[in-house]
């Protein structure tokens, strides 16, 4: 399709080299010999049901336990070898869980004893689950399984967040099954991929046991060249830093995580870590904000001063979001009012297209600091915050003439248009 001088394919064809998966690797000199791989999985992944089946199951530790365990045993299992397997766990729990499992196809049982339905380990579709939390929970675009010509082992996890490539590492076994060896390959694999951010993600230990992959980590003595922009490059070896549930290797942005009850709320508290940013910057001005990971926002005192919303299909993500500095506050109020009796416009033929806004107080910066920054100081803060987090630097650019009139041209032909912004009232 055509839009001015717009070709909307050619669009959609670089959207997807921004965030398609054989695309980001190809950057990087390397290339994608396979992923998501469904024959892997405990499960068959093409039924039009199996996220629905299978996603919410894996949210309790205990079931995750309970079928990896038979899934990564060399043979059938005894019901007083699962149990001597999992001690902490009690006996009704256990045959729920069991019993749950074999409804669902995910195991089997033969003469008293339990296998997988499938000649597969617990792995691959445990980095389905976490892809999938990352999707779902934190509204990003991931790929699991990621297999690279010419690198030992592969990419458990990659997944897009905000045009941040993360990486995360994914097990699921008992400490004893993880070696020095493992930790220097996810370093390694780290080092190639270069992402904003990676995850060294082990479900169902204590955070006294990370302690010993951490240490495993520091034993490389890795060194990297670490860029403080606009001032220095310099060498500096990995240190630990701790977080409440995890830890960071420093300078590189590693993090060895836990997971023992919800891991969807761990990876928030990791996003935190960046989308944060923002709200570091506004408190190196002065200005009291706190991140509200609840609905992922920024408030000074319980008042909300920035708001963000998004929008993601068919692989391609987009954000956006507001800060409050100066703002007309009873101009704003006016303008998210209803009016009375106000028409009912449909998306489609079936979906509202205007739905009711989540209520919330806010307020402007301007009126809690004695003297407002200037919009440059607040924007030059926020540079320098996520410049020191990604461990890149951000070029300032202007739009060039065809951009100019692409958006002008899709903005005559529908930004503009009632039944685009509105849709179609109902009759």
């Amino acid at each position: 399709m055509i839009i001015g001088d717009l070709d909307t394919r050619v669009a959609a064809g670089q959207l997807r080299l921004l965030f398609d998966i054989e695309a980001i690797f190809k950057r990087r000199g390397r290339r994608v010999a396979a992923f998501e791989d469904p024959n892997e999985l405990l499960f068959d992944s093409t039924l039009y049901d199996a996220f629905e089946k299978y996603y919410p199951v894996f949210h309790s530790s205990a079931f995750r336990r309970i079928v990896r365990s038979v899934a990564n045993s060399q043979g059938a299992l005894s019901i007083d070898e699962i149990r001597s397997e999992c001690p902490d766990l009690k006996i009704e729990k256990i045959d729920d869980v069991l019993e749950r499992a074999i409804q669902l196809e995910l195991l089997v049982s033969r003469d008293a004893k339990y296998l997988p339905s499938r000649s597969v380990g617990f792995g691959p579709t445990f980095e389905w689950y976490v892809a999938a939390v990352c999707i779902e929970e934190l509204s990003s675009i991931a790929y699991w399984g990621v297999k690279v010509e010419n690198l030992t082992g592969d990419y458990d996890v990659v997944l897009i967040r905000e045009n941040q490539v993360g990486y995360i590492e994914c097990k699921s076994g008992k400490l004893s099954n993880i070696d020095r060896s493992d930790i220097k390959n996810f370093l390694e694999r780290e080092r190639i991929l270069a992402p904003q951010f990676s995850i060294y993600l082990v479900d169902g230990i204590s955070r006294q046991s990370l302690a010993t992959l951490v240490g495993f980590a520091l034993e490389q003595k890795l060194e990297y060249e670490f860029q403080m922009p606009g001032v220095m490059y310099t060498s500096v070896s990995l240190e630990a830093e701790d977080y409440i549930n995890f830890v960071r290797l420093i300078p590189i942005n590693s993090f060895f995580v836990t997971a023992r009850s919800s891991l969807a709320s761990t990876l928030r508290e990791i996003y935190e870590f960046f989308i944060g940013n923002i709200s570091i910057a506004l408190q190196s001005l002065g200005i009291p904000t706190r991140y509200d990971p609840i609905r992922s926002c920024i408030r000074i005192n319980d008042l909300k001063i920035t708001g963000t919303a998004g929008w993601l299909k068919r692989g391609v993500a987009f954000l956006h979001g507001t800060l409050l500095i100066n703002s007309d506050l009873s101009m704003l109020r006016l303008s998210l009012s209803a009016p009375e009796e106000q028409p009912i416009y449909l998306r489609d033929k079936t979906r509202v297209r205007c739905m009711d806004s989540k209520k919330d107080e806010v307020t402007n910066i301007a009126d809690h600091v004695k003297e407002c920054p200037s919009v440059e100081a607040i924007k030059d803060a926020i540079i320098k915050s996520i410049e020191l987090s990604s461990r890149q630097t951000v070029h300032k650019g202007n739009f060039s003439q065809e951009e100019m009139d692409t958006a002008e041209a899709l903005y005559q032909s529908r930004y503009s248009q009632s039944e685009w912004n509105l849709g179609t009232q109902a009759q």
